[in-house]
């Protein structure tokens, strides 16, 4: 858990006299050639410290996985990767009346909002400026900006294959579910010689959800890589909800969220101690509906920022709905419609996914890397023009795949839904609906969730509601996995 208490008060020996402030950190400080001293934990910087300057710059770490939160009240800023740093009774924390109907649509906020009241988030893709020389001041500035204005850059799908490495004195387990970044990544290890094992794993419905596990074994075969394919229970896996919830402290907005933290738990004897995943990759690199809408085949889903109708939410939360679209739309301001998608995509999906697993690996013991998911490859896939970067789907993750001898079968295969597919899932969530009845009219929830069409929405209803028993309302992830299990019985 990382720690930084920027305070006028003198707590601790461990800590920088800033003109009047006392910098608390719970990593270390490092000294720099440029005078500067760095903030590290685990050997990894979180920013830097400027004592002629009075200045501290603070960035996220994309490579530890973790989020960086952050509270401010008179004369002192906290900062940590984990919300419970914040608590100081039980309980104290507040929920963002705000940003619920953001949450329900799409399963996650964008920053710096959060799910919290007065606690926000810093965006992976931007700086936060502290600033003491005349009291405690706050700004952020964007590090990335899609300029998209080159075609002849470097050779991207090399550039990527040049830094991602991997240890050769290190054992590692790689996530495999059969597709292009999975693939690729396996390649790699085994072009590196590196010693490692690699897990597959899906839900066991029905005949229809094992499309995965064909996905992950045809692609295993032709990789000569064996893989060990793991199914799931989803009911078994339900019951788990809440303490994921409560490891990773916001709502689960990725429903294969299960499946791996299954897989840590039930696997952990045979898995080695670093794991690796590719995601990220699309986020960085471009999605297929990114492809298809600059080839004016589709529009962009995102930008719309269409919320739902969500008149099953109580009167509070209604009147901020509107409120809510306006200030998501204006973090927007500026980016046309492609690099809003970017954007959101790894502000909001891609990185609340991230955080999540990464602390579900932390809680098991397990460290955790997505070799995709760069600060550098941010940087540089920025400066390209979007229909360069996208000549095809995957483009440049494809052209990585054929430089290392990949079959074309493999490399242009149509994505797996890596989730449940069965309508068996659905049944399940709403078995387990009356969890959400306490906040939401019921009437109208009911009516709003028997609709086929928002089975996604029912997930994200669900998750938040557990998100609130547990640290809105007080109540143990025990005492609702004891009601989750009655209402599914």
């Amino acid at each position: 858990m990382i720690i930084l208490k920027i305070t006028t008060k003198k707590l601790y020996r461990k800590s920088k006299k800033i003109g009047d402030y006392f910098v608390y950190f719970n990593g270390y400080f490092e000294k720099e050639l440029n005078k500067k001293i760095s903030l590290k934990f685990k050997s990894r910087s979180i920013g830097f410290l400027d004592k002629d300057k009075k200045l501290i710059e603070i960035s996220r770490c994309v490579e530890n996985g973790l989020p960086l939160y952050y509270f401010l009240r008179h004369n002192e800023i906290v900062i940590s990767s984990h919300i419970k740093a914040f608590i100081t009774k039980k309980p104290n924390l507040r929920e963002n009346k705000k940003v619920v109907a953001e949450l329900l649509n799409y399963g996650y906020v964008l920053p710096p909002s959060t799910i919290y009241r007065d606690i926000f988030k810093l965006s992976l893709l931007d700086k936060m400026v502290i600033n003491l020389n005349n009291g405690l001041n706050i700004t952020t500035e964007k590090l990335f900006k899609n300029r998209g204005i080159e075609r002849n850059s470097i050779d991207i799908s090399e550039y990527i294959e040049e830094n991602i490495k991997f240890d050769k004195n290190r054992k590692y387990t790689l996530f495999f579910s059969g597709g292009l970044d999975s693939s690729i990544l396996c390649t790699l290890m085994k072009k590196q010689k590196i010693k490692f094992n690699m897990f597959s794993t899906g839900f066991n419905f029905d005949v229809t959800d094992l499309i995965e596990k064909e996905y992950s074994l045809s692609a295993s075969k032709e990789l000569n890589k064996k893989t060990n394919y793991v199914s799931f229970d989803f009911k078994k896996l339900i019951l788990k909800i809440p303490e994921i919830i409560f490891i990773t402290e916001e709502p689960i907005s990725h429903v294969q969220t299960l499946l791996l933290y299954g897989l840590m738990k039930e696997q952990k004897n045979k898995m080695n101690q670093i794991l690796i995943n590719g995601q990220g990759a699309d986020g960085i690199f471009g999605t297929s509906s990114q492809f298809r809408f600059i080839n004016s085949q589709d529009e962009l889903d995102l930008p719309k920022i269409n919320f739902f109708g969500l008149n099953f939410l109580k009167k509070g939360y209604l009147m901020n709905k509107e409120r809510n679209k306006r200030e998501f739309l204006e973090r927007l301001n500026g980016y046309n419609k492609i690099d809003r998608d970017f954007l959101v995509d790894i502000e909001g999906d891609v990185d609340n996914t991230i955080n999540s697993w990464t602390k579900c690996a932390n809680s098991n013991s397990f460290s955790i890397i997505y070799p995709f998911f760069q600060k550098r490859f941010i940087r540089e896939v920025g400066k390209m023009d979007w229909k360069f970067r996208l000549k095809e789907p995957k483009h440049i993750l494809r052209k990585l795949g054929r430089k290392n001898n990949l079959s074309e079968e493999l490399i242009t295969r149509k994505k797996g839904t890596f989730g449940p597919i069965s309508n068996n899932w659905g049944e399940y969530l709403f078995c387990i609906l009356p969890i959400s009845y306490t906040y939401f009219n019921k009437k109208k929830l009911r009516s709003f969730i028997s609709n086929k069409k928002n089975r996604y929405i029912l997930w994200n209803i669900i998750n938040y509601s557990i998100w609130r028993k547990i640290f809105i309302d007080g109540i143990s992830p025990n005492d609702i996995k004891i009601q989750l299990n009655k209402l599914m019985k």
